[in-house]
């Protein structure tokens, strides 16, 4: 059995609320999530993947020798590892920006001849924004104002 998280079920409520559907809310944090609306509000589900941090502690702490490494805010410049540093940036960042795309790709064979509404939250955004320019960033409250709507939507009288 699986349980959807608070996050995730926020973000879908946002979108429901606040965005033009269909659309899909990807959460950029320690994992990065992606929530599915249809065109009715139905939620389709989603996927999930880990973050960059999240890659770079597991190459780090499942290896002998590989060093942790502090994120970078882009990959300009680097189109090919010259050093360690720059070749875990290249294969972690451009890995997971081409793990998001795929994703994305993936999600919109759900809606043929539709625009599809992609939004951006969470602590990752710009980075991705810079490798994926039609991501739409939004405000940093926003899975909270899709806590609070969810709170106000089931509150007995």
């Amino acid at each position: 059995s699986s349980t959807l998280g608070a996050d995730r079920i926020a973000n879908a409520v946002a979108m429901a609320l606040f965005e033009t559907l269909p659309a899909v809310c990807i959460d950029f944090g320690t994992a990065i999530t992606f929530e599915i609306l249809g065109e009715s509000r139905d939620f389709l589900g989603g996927a999930i993947l880990p973050g960059r941090m999240l890659l770079r502690k597991a190459l780090h702490e499942h290896t002998a020798q590989l060093p942790l490494i502090p994120m970078c805010s882009n990959l300009d410049g680097i189109s090919a590892g010259t050093c360690t540093a720059d070749a875990i940036r290249l294969g972690v960042d451009a890995g997971a920006a081409g793990a998001v795309k795929e994703v994305l790709e993936r999600v919109r064979k759900n809606f043929p001849g539709k625009i599809l509404t992609v939004v951006a939250v969470g602590g990752d955004t710009e980075f991705f924004k810079t490798e994926i320019p039609q991501l739409e960033i939004r405000d940093n409250k926003y899975t909270l104002y899709g806590i609070a709507k969810a709170w106000e939507m089931n509150i007995e009288d």
